[in-house]
């Protein structure tokens, strides 16, 4: 008796198996048809979720390891395309009045700006109020892998991810969504590292004339703060070097986008600025045709729609020759 049990288990278990791929493999087929992914799989990704906190997801598969940043809502952060400082927890609902950037991509490069991190995709609830997290720890962490990031789990709770999925805004495409549950269902908890903003040294509260309290970022510090945890493994390992050209017009744009490089990983030699502007988003010159397929050259495509040119000097102090113009900052 007790083995027929345990069979009916195991068969069962492996319904539970075929009917998850079968479900996410005819969706991953219609979605990724419709809209194009965002992680290749391979490079560092960096998620934000708008929720409040504010959480920033980054996971390196090839070290397969995480972090979880957690960035307070009353965090003040510089909002691009001359929209100023405003509090993390608003930028999203700022961005949806944009038809242009829309929320997700507003609140992205806002991080980008404030905390030298790429991100890669946003996924944020379509309700008005973003969700109310508590403060995460290990335990609280697993609970959540093993109800919702695990097959058994995932089946038991599949009418509820769905409803969760369809009330999420997001410019992930189905395919990413299996692919980055995949990634935490095979995390291993000891690989993820928590960084909460709030409780570092990084912050200081600033009372504004309206009588609210917001929260500081020293960029310095924050440097120091996440050390290496955003970095891309492929792209520190190949030891590319860059200079960044600043051929936009506006000053401080070589500065920030060399910080944003340095925390990709990137070995960043020089920032100067370009005797006249150019009217393009971003050229990257290189000095030998192999580094097109380098991965700080592909990511630098990816991110940032880089235009590539083989018409770098041999007398150029680089690898990689990066000049942004007035595009960038529209």
């Amino acid at each position: 008796m007790k083995n027929r049990s345990s069979r009916k288990i195991k068969k069962r278990n492996i319904l539970y198996l075929v009917l998850v791929l079968i479900i996410f493999g005819v969706f991953a087929g219609i979605f990724s048809i419709l809209k194009v992914r965002r992680w290749d799989g391979v490079h560092h990704f960096n998620i934000v979720l708008a929720t409040s906190p504010i959480l920033v997801f980054s996971f390196d598969p090839n070290l397969h390891q995480a972090t979880i940043l957690s960035i307070p809502s009353n965090a003040f952060l510089e909002v691009p395309y001359g929209y100023g400082n405003y509090p993390a927890g608003s930028i999203y609902r700022l961005g949806t009045l944009d038809a242009k950037r829309g929320g997700g991509n507003l609140l992205g490069k806002s991080i980008e700006n404030t905390f030298g991190i790429v991100i890669d995709a946003y996924l944020a609830p379509k309700s008005k109020k973003p969700a109310d997290l508590p403060s995460l720890d290990k335990a609280q962490i697993q609970k959540i892998k093993n109800n919702y990031f695990s097959f058994h789990g995932a089946i038991l709770s599949l009418a509820q991810l769905m409803a969760y999925i369809r009330g999420m805004d997001t410019n992930l495409s189905m395919i990413d969504k299996f692919n980055l549950w995949n990634a935490v269902r095979t995390l291993r908890i000891d690989n993820i590292t928590l960084l909460d903003v709030s409780d570092s040294m990084v912050v200081s509260d600033q009372k504004l004339p309206d009588g609210a309290v917001v929260k500081i970022i020293d960029k310095e510090l924050f440097d120091a703060f996440i050390a290496d945890k955003f970095q891309d493994n492929l792209v520190r390992l190949e030891n590319i070097s860059v200079e960044i050209i600043n051929a936009s017009g506006e000053d401080g744009v070589a500065y920030q986008f060399g910080r944003t490089l340095k925390n990709l990983g990137a070995n960043v030699l020089v920032k100067t600025t370009a005797e006249r502007n150019e009217d393009y988003t971003c050229s990257v010159f290189i000095l030998r045709k192999e580094l097109v397929q380098s991965h700080i050259v592909q990511r630098l495509k990816q991110l940032y729609q880089c235009n590539i040119s083989k018409d770098l000097s041999d007398k150029n102090i680089a690898d990689i020759q990066v000049v942004l113009g007035r595009g960038f900052l529209k």
